[in-house]
């Protein structure tokens, strides 16, 4: 799995999200049998997508071959954060280019 993880620079093998404190990963054994942990059988994904896989293949099939939906979810993700905040912790969100910062 170590070398997975380095292949993959320690992202999300579908999304490219990085892995930290807040995206946690699961190893997903891509032909379904868990005891092959080959590393040609082993893929991290973020937590929800793993999910998505488990429960909505045909999601996850879209999700991994369409790069359009694959956008179309990542901006639904930002924004479903971006909803959930105060107003008070809006105010405190800075946007430039590439990030999103929080000025206390």
């Amino acid at each position: 799995l170590d070398k997975v993880l380095k292949e993959t620079q320690h992202k999300c093998n579908i999304t490219g999200v990085r892995f930290d404190t807040f995206h946690r990963y699961e190893v997903d054994h891509k032909n379904g049998i868990n005891c092959d942990i080959s590393e040609y059988n082993c893929q991290p994904l973020l937590v929800e997508i793993h999910s998505i896989k488990s429960n909505d293949n045909q999601l996850y099939e879209l999700l991994k071959s369409d790069k359009a939906k694959l956008l179309q979810y990542k901006i639904a993700r930002i924004n479903g954060f971006l909803d959930s905040l105060e107003p008070s912790e809006r105010a405190q969100c800075k946007f430039n280019q590439d990030t999103l910062r929080i000025e206390m």
